[in-house]
């Protein structure tokens, strides 16, 4: 879903009419999409960078999952304390600090990482979410803690919104990354000119 279809959607499911652009539906929205990573180390939302001792992280990595680090051979290394770098001397650990990467090896390594993307911001900004519906009920879940606080319709979005992940979360372990589902949005001739 776009970033357009995501803010409408979830006005919609609110009630209200497409007033597209609203801050606090735009926080929300941003914060759903975070949530949902922060379930499951989907493998969409896998990325790749090289790195070498002393360089700096992906400013992308979703620290919850960790990283996993590889050298050319596909040898893993493993993650030390900090304070115990001088008592390993392997050429196979890592550790993290600062924001920053080290290790003992000299070598060019790869780091593999699950990414937080790019807050969207463009109406055609394409949501990582491959369930858009997902993002939008649990956005409009999260509405009602401050407006109105019907509590019975937020914990139903929040169910849905729940167990449309847990499908992906299936979907991801058993088949690998998920093809964006189409929304009902889709099938709406207004918004899509059609």
């Amino acid at each position: 879903m776009t970033y357009l279809e995501l803010r409408t959607r979830t006005q919609y499911l609110r009630g209200e009419e497409d007033t597209a652009g609203e801050t606090v539906i735009n926080s929300h929205i941003q914060y759903a999409i975070l949530d949902i990573l922060n379930r499951y180390p989907f493998s969409w939302a896998n990325a790749e960078d090289t790195i070498s001792d002393g360089d700096t992280l992906p400013t992308d990595i979703n620290r919850k999952w960790g990283v996993v680090v590889k050298n050319s051979d596909g040898v893993e290394f493993t993650e030390i304390l900090p304070s115990d770098q001088d008592s390993n001397s392997s050429d196979y650990v890592f550790w993290l600090s600062g924001g920053k990467f080290y290790t003992h090896s000299s070598d060019t390594l790869k780091i593999f990482y699950n990414y937080i993307p790019t807050a969207l911001s463009g109406d055609s900004d394409v949501c990582i979410i491959p369930d858009g519906e997902a993002v939008a009920y649990l956005a409009a879940s999260k509405m009602y803690i401050g407006d109105e606080r019907n509590k019975e319709l937020k914990d139903d979005y929040k169910k849905e919104s729940n167990d449309r992940v847990m499908l992906m979360i299936q979907a991801d372990s058993i088949y690998g990354p998920l093809v964006t589902e189409r929304s009902v949005l889709d099938y709406n001739s207004q918004i899509t000119g059609g």
